[in-house]
């Protein structure tokens, strides 16, 4: 009850203090689709808190999202280790809103009409970047459509390596191709591991560990590097069409540990579609070392190559 109390005097003190006006609140006239909070946030005594201003005449439902908790590998890296809890908030009317249990990082909170309300974060919720705003079903409708979107891509991903494995299998089980199938089946895993929980239903949410993560994209990478060498090995002279290979996924795992790692440092830069860009990236890269070994012609027609292109022997 005192900590309730102190929580809700605080959140006086910033609405009504002379630097007040460092707590810029949000203005929301109608309907909104998604806003990143992260620069509403102001902190006063190691509290966080933001304010949101209704203009229109009607009251206003918001969800609050923390997504993620955590960026892919975080944990793995160790990079956030303080306890991340349920959300909560005190408003500036006193009432005390909190997550339900069985959705720590969501809940939905009510604006008065023509008002100015401002909250306090009751419990240390995750980096601030993580914080979304939502409007009245504006996110389920979303999710929606993106489980929809990342099923078609997942399954395109499947149909692609199904394709190349059975051309390969067909062609007589040419085990030379099955490095780079086994990296792109393990990025395929690892983006999937980052989106279970948009592709599955919402009953059926799957919690993937960052670890398993991890070890996925360590299989990958691992292999596409020893990849580097089986690819001049298995065509000598078709160099060129490797090479095409080699570096469009470079440039795509490249892109994906990119996006990552500017997203660590200085959160979404593309809004929200930032959460997507590393598992799409990963998701990429499946695709395009699938198709190279679709593509590529056989083993036995490389060697064919090889021998039409080595120079004849000098009998003198």
């Amino acid at each position: 009850m005192i900590r309730h109390i102190k929580v809700f005097l605080l959140g006086l003190l910033v609405f009504f203090s002379p630097t007040a006006e460092a707590l810029d609140p949000l203005r929301i006239d109608g309907r909104i689709g998604v806003i990143h909070l992260y620069e509403f946030i102001r902190e006063f005594d190691d509290r966080r808190a933001f304010a949101v201003q209704n203009g229109s005449e009607s009251p206003l439902i918001i969800e609050l999202q923390r997504h993620p908790t955590q960026w892919p590998l975080a944990s793995f890296l160790n990079i956030e280790t303080r306890r991340v809890a349920p959300l909560g908030l005190i408003a500036s009317d006193g009432k005390e809103l909190a997550a339900d249990w069985s959705s720590p990082n969501q809940m939905t909170f009510t604006v008065p009409p023509l008002s100015v309300q401002s909250y306090v974060f009751t419990r240390y919720p995750g980096p601030a970047r993580h914080l979304w705003l939502w409007g009245e079903n504006s996110r389920v409708s979303f999710e929606r459509d993106a489980r929809l979107i990342w099923t078609l891509l997942f399954a395109g991903a499947c149909f692609v390596w199904l394709a190349a494995l059975t051309r390969r299998m067909l062609n007589g089980l040419e085990l030379g191709f099955a490095p780079v199938l086994m990296a792109a089946l393990a990025s395929g895993i690892a983006a999937f591991c980052l989106k279970a929980s948009t592709v599955l239903p919402a009953n059926k949410n799957l919690y993937v560990d960052d670890k398993l993560i991890g070890a996925a994209l360590a299989v990958a990478l691992i292999l596409h590097l020893l990849n580097w060498w089986r690819y001049f090995k298995l065509a000598p002279v078709v160099t060129g069409y490797w090479l095409t290979v080699r570096s469009a996924t470079d440039l795509s795992i490249l892109a994906a540990f990119g996006v990552w790692g500017w997203a660590m440092v200085e959160g979404p830069f593309a809004g929200y579609i930032t959460l997507d860009l590393f598992p799409l990236a990963l998701l990429v890269t499946s695709i395009l070392q699938s198709l190279g070994v679709f593509l590529a012609p056989s083993i036995a027609d490389q060697q064919q190559i090889v021998g039409q292109a080595s120079p004849p022997d000098d009998d003198n």
